[in-house]
């Protein structure tokens, strides 16, 4: 399927699918299991994993895909954690499981898990490099939540002592990692697209002084920093993925990887704050749709990593590779 095909198709599903009701729901708290069983039907649970290891097949770059377009619609889904965890185990030479995955994360030493209290499963990633999978059943979550009102549950203690420990790999950490910075972008960079649109529709409807107030010169000029910033989101995303694929220990891949996680956290904060300063009091309300978006892209941009803290990594990447491979990785 090609990526124009495959964008196509996410984006009917998730308009069909993913409505204002069901973003209101999940924020109560309430799984989406239509939204998850139709994903599910069309092999989208299960994509980027090869098909012997139970996967839908297809590459990182429909993950990538995938992952945009669940951006661009605010869908309550923990896509990016389920295709991460899947990439793991068929790595680690496991077999998918039925059923939702979740993936621990160690945050300030407690692993959080996205959607923990819905998956069917958990996979864990230690900073050694032991990929480990365990039945959530068996986990005890202590239930949390980010701004946007998903999921964000910490896993008792014991998790990693009670389970199957299937592979150590510190390549295949640092490769992750990579892989993670790549679909979180990819995710803010869908998220700013979206508020992109609703700020320019909302702009040419509503009216000041008889007349729509995108045609006032200030506010024209914050919808092109807007739309400049949400372009940026996404020009690094590309390249990153194919360095990535290519070579995923090479320092491009590396210095492509971060900076698209970079600029696509400094354009969420941008496009996050413009949006409301366009929509006013309008933008705040329970019932309109923009603040879907702009919570997912102020809890997006500090998940697995704070804008700052990625930048530092950044700076350590330059720094390592020296003035002939930084030269050779962006020329």
């Amino acid at each position: 399927m090609s990526d124009d095909l495959l964008a196509s198709t996410l984006d009917h599903l998730f308009g069909d699918r993913c409505s204002n009701q069901v973003r209101r729901a999940a924020a109560r708290g309430v799984w989406s299991q239509e939204l998850w069983t139709s994903l599910e039907a069309a092999g989208m649970t299960r994509i980027g994993v090869a098909e012997e290891y139970g996967g839908a097949g297809g590459t990182f770059r429909d993950v990538v895909t995938l992952v945009r377009i669940a951006g661009f619609h605010a869908a309550p889904l923990p896509l990016l954690e389920q295709a991460l965890a899947g990439w793991l185990l068929a790595s680690s030479g496991a077999q998918i499981p039925d059923g939702p995955l979740g993936l621990g994360h160690e945050v300030n030493g407690r692993r959080v898990v996205a959607w923990g209290r819905n998956t069917a499963h958990v996979v864990t990633i230690e900073e050694d490099g032991t990929i480990s999978l365990l039945p959530s059943s068996s986990v005890t979550f202590e239930q949390g939540t980010n701004l946007a009102g998903e999921p964000r549950d910490i896993a008792n203690p014991d998790v990693v002592r009670a389970s199957q420990r299937l592979l150590t790999s510190m390549a295949l950490a640092g490769e992750f990692r990579l892989r993670e910075a790549i679909g979180r972008a990819a995710m803010l960079a869908g998220a700013c697209a979206r508020v992109v649109e609703l700020s320019i529709d909302y702009a040419r409807q509503r009216e000041q002084f008889g007349r729509p107030i995108a045609r006032f010169q200030a506010v024209g000029q914050q919808l092109a920093v807007m739309a400049a910033e949400s372009a940026a989101a996404s020009v690094l995303i590309i390249p990153a993925i194919d360095a990535v694929v290519d070579d995923p220990h090479g320092g491009r891949a590396e210095l492509l990887a971060i900076s698209a996680r970079v600029r696509a956290s400094r354009a969420a904060t941008t496009v996050a704050r413009i949006g409301h300063q366009i929509h006013g009091a309008m933008g705040v309300t329970a019932e309109h749709e923009l603040h879907h978006y702009t919570l997912r892209l102020l809890s997006w941009r500090d998940e697995g990593g704070t804008e700052r803290e990625w930048m530092a990594s950044l700076g350590a990447c330059v720094d390592s590779m020296g003035e002939a491979a930084l030269w050779a990785a962006t020329s």
